[in-house]
């Protein structure tokens, strides 16, 4: 069900094969996901992504979304296989996203692009960097 009310409005579908996933046969590692562009992602389905998917997502790109800092706080938090995760041109997103995604994928991410995200601050780039918390 949740797989249909994100995939409502889709323009390209590109989500289809992602929510075959949720089913008995779980994701491997080393799955990717782009939901850059689409408007209006709302928190429920965000989150069942996650959940399902989480662990074996290596790369997000959620760039130019209307993403908001509890969106990416409830997105990130199993994101423990994550190495590259694009949130450019996200504008609602402040300092707390930036301290989830430290939070939460400190370990593994390799590639952050914030760009054009013009509400972070040198505290983002301190929880980024770890002297922070």
């Amino acid at each position: 069900e949740w797989c249909e009310q994100l995939l409502e409005g889709a323009l390209d579908g590109a989500l289809v094969e992602g929510c075959e996933w949720r089913y008995p046969n779980p994701a491997t590692h080393g799955k990717t996901l782009n939901i850059s562009g689409w408007e209006n992602l709302q928190l429920e389905p965000l989150r069942a992504l996650s959940l399902s998917l989480g662990t074996a997502l290596t790369a997000v790109d959620a760039s130019g979304t209307t993403l908001g800092d509890g969106d990416v706080q409830s997105f990130c938090a199993r994101l423990f296989a994550c190495r590259s995760l694009r949130l450019a041109g996200c504008a609602q997103l402040s300092n707390l996203a930036m301290k989830a995604v430290a939070l939460c994928c400190h370990e593994s991410l390799t590639q952050l692009d914030v760009s054009r995200c013009a509400r972070l601050n040198a505290e983002s780039c301190g929880w980024l960097s770890g002297t922070l918390g």
